[in-house]
């Protein structure tokens, strides 16, 4: 579901999509925005629209296509959503009404979902449902996911649903950290797998990252070996080392390690911290195993505000046997967002034998409310495909029916801490309030707890 705070699927928003799918942000995105807002603000407000129009732009001309009508908890999470096509006939191959609803972690984190669609708004047909579970000591990280579609009246789970295994020693420090994914044939199939290894100072000396897959040579299914660190110098560590690859941010940082490939030492990597609290400058050094090149890397990660929003610059230079001057490529990505999750400018260029190129740009233009500072009217423009200094405008979002989920008359903000002595009350797909409900699938609200229920 393309929602309000969605960026365009391109290669450029690549990295904060794999974050996710990982386990290692620590908080939704939305939220952490909403908090870094509000201590900005100094203001206890949180304003989420209850119905939002999304538009494209077509011969010169805005054209409506879809509308969304959405209720959220007090930090900010959907509860409910309900959207229409509003290009929708009767001779289209697609529903009309979508209907949403999720539930979520004490933690924020999104536990259950539950998708219906259909021409009939009023009689939905079950479509698609999907649910994760969330590891016992951090539990923030993503232990599995799966997800079902409806199938001749059957649920049918889908390929990408993945779980993921995590080994604990006596001590409680992660030894190992297993990812299977879903096979067509009906079973979880080994993809990948991080192992740590501890020194006598306690801290992970060794952390080896390996993928399952066939063997070209053999046709049989092997464990490979990737790219590994050993004798690592940590800056901080809390032995919960449960994305092998991120060793920069977080509770988990490097300051130096070597580099393994297939079980040789094949370089290097250290890590720089600053200028600003979560930036960071890595410098790899290593050797290309096929063709014996010395490779000199430098990424600078800088963060741009508090709002999801960074740079990432990268120089690489390719030392190869007998040539005197080093090849050099580069890149450049960054990401800037508001407060509310807009995108404001994202741009990727690309650097090769002194030449730039722009692969991608967009920009974005946001009218907020003199009052309350949330947006109104977003507008987001992409690069002409034939003149790269030209932004071309494509979606534009419209933003009304604004609600301070703050406040106790709210939908997932009732005050209440002993949930057994709370009022109940039930809320529709649509998110309005039912005083007495009757047959169908309602969200049911006693104090803090929330839950999907379908009465008979």
């Amino acid at each position: 579901m393309v929602k309000f705070y969605m960026i365009a699927a391109m290669g450029l928003f690549a990295s904060v999509a794999m974050a996710q799918e990982v386990g290692v942000v620590d908080v939704p995105q939305l939220k952490a925005r909403y908090k870094a807002h509000i201590e900005a603000k100094d203001d206890n407000s949180l304003w989420w629209p209850g119905t939002q129009v999304y538009s494209s732009m077509v011969n010169d001309e805005w054209h409506n296509d879809r509308r969304y009508n959405t209720t959220y908890d007090s930090n900010g999470n959907i509860l409910t959503d309900f959207n229409e096509d509003l290009n929708w006939t009767s001779e289209s191959t697609t529903a009309r009404y979508t209907s949403e609803v999720y539930t979520y972690s004490t933690y924020g984190k999104r536990l259950t979902g539950f998708i219906k669609t259909g021409n009939d708004k009023e009689a939905l047909k079950e479509f698609r449902k999907f649910d994760f579970t969330y590891d016992e000591v951090v539990p923030t990280f993503i232990t599995s996911y799966s997800s079902y579609t409806m199938k001749d009246g059957e649920w049918v789970k889908d390929k990408g649903s993945y779980k993921i295994t995590v080994t604990r020693d006596e001590e409680g420090r992660v030894t190992q950290v297993l990812r299977s994914d879903w096979d067509v044939m009906g079973f979880y199939q080994d993809a990948s797998k991080n192992v740590i290894t501890y020194g006598e100072d306690g801290k992970p000396s060794l952390i080896q990252n390996f993928s399952y897959g066939e063997d070209w040579n053999t046709g049989e299914s092997v464990w490979t070996e990737g790219t590994c660190y050993s004798d690592i110098v940590w800056k901080d560590c809390n032995n919960q080392i449960l994305n092998g690859g991120a060793l920069y941010q977080g509770a988990n940082r490097i300051l130096s390690a070597k580099l393994l490939s297939g079980g040789k030492e094949n370089g290097s990597i250290s890590v720089e911290y600053g200028p600003g609290a979560n930036d960071y400058t890595t410098l790899t050094e290593s050797i290309d195993p096929y063709w014996g090149d010395k490779i000199k890397t430098r990424t600078e990660w800088r963060e741009i505000n508090p709002y999801n929003s960074f740079s990432i610059l990268e120089r690489t230079e390719t030392y190869s046997e007998g040539s005197k001057e080093p090849s050099v490529s580069g890149s450049f990505e960054s990401i800037t967002r508001d407060a509310y999750g807009n995108l404001l400018e994202g741009l990727l260029t690309n650097e090769y034998y002194g030449m730039t190129s722009t692969l991608e740009h967009q920009t974005g233009e946001v009218v907020y409310d003199e009052t309350y500072g949330y947006p109104l009217v977003y507008t987001e423009s992409q690069m002409d495909l034939y003149d790269e200094t030209k932004q071309v405008p494509f979606l534009r979002k419209e933003f009304s029916d604004y609600s301070n989920y703050r406040e106790p008359t709210s939908i997932g903000n009732v005050a209440v801490d002993d949930n057994e002595n709370a009022p109940v009350e039930y809320f529709n797909i649509q998110g309005v309030c039912v005083a007495n409900p009757s047959k169908g699938l309602y969200i049911r609200r006693q104090g803090k707890s929330v839950q999907r229920v379908f009465i008979k």
